[in-house]
């Protein structure tokens, strides 16, 4: 499990996975004219809960002002937003009714956001980054590609397509420090439209911040 570094801004962002943080800390680069949210990797889905019951522990912590949870969907959207207010419950913070909308006062406010997006009931960040690019023809080529590799592959499970989609599309893509790179460093390469309309509920979220 991530440990968790000392608070050094009253704006936090806790992320699930070290992806979502480097995507995160690129949105908040394009959206606010200013450096003063602080983005940290809470570890993978099954350590974030365990990292946001350490952090009242956290040196900074009681001048915290808004604090903000990232995390994957997964398989149910519903079970996690139920996993994110019962750790709001425990760090005694106000509790969101709904993922990308802020609950609380002017001296502590909390919201969450759940990858691909608040309509998603399931999925996961490079979901949003395929909704992003999906008018690009490269994508054709991309399921061709992953339906060849099915067809000699029978036994390969459908579970990681979209992460095996992502990773094809950006080695297909002319800026050669994109191959093999995750959605969150393709992202400081200028790889996803920040003003594509998948992002909006995430910049809503990142502005009020």
């Amino acid at each position: 499990m991530s440990e968790c570094t000392p608070i050094t801004s009253k704006k936090l962002i806790v992320a699930e996975g070290k992806h979502a943080e480097q995507f995160l800390r690129w949105a908040c680069r394009v959206y606010r004219n200013r450096d003063d949210v602080q983005v940290q990797d809470g570890g993978g889905v099954r350590e974030l809960r365990r990292y946001l019951r350490t952090l009242k522990n956290v040196e900074g912590f009681d001048q915290l002002e808004t604090l903000v949870v990232a995390r994957d969907a997964e398989g149910c959207a519903d079970d996690a937003s139920r996993s994110i207010r019962d750790a709001f419950r425990e760090l005694a913070l106000p509790i969101p009714d709904n993922p990308f909308s802020y609950t609380g006062t002017e001296s502590k406010r909390t919201a969450f956001i759940l990858f691909p997006g608040p309509e998603a009931k399931e999925g996961i960040l490079e979901d949003l980054c395929l909704k992003i690019v999906s008018d690009d023809p490269i994508l054709s080529c991309v399921e061709e590609y992953l339906s060849c590799v099915k067809t000699n592959n029978p036994n390969l499970t459908s579970k990681y397509d979209s992460k095996r989609k992502i990773s094809t599309f950006l080695a297909g893509q002319e800026d050669k420090d994109l191959i093999g790179t995750n959605p969150g460093e393709a992202a400081n390469g200028n790889a996803w439209n920040a003003e594509h309309p998948a992002m909006a509920p995430f910049k809503q979220v990142l502005i009020n911040m």
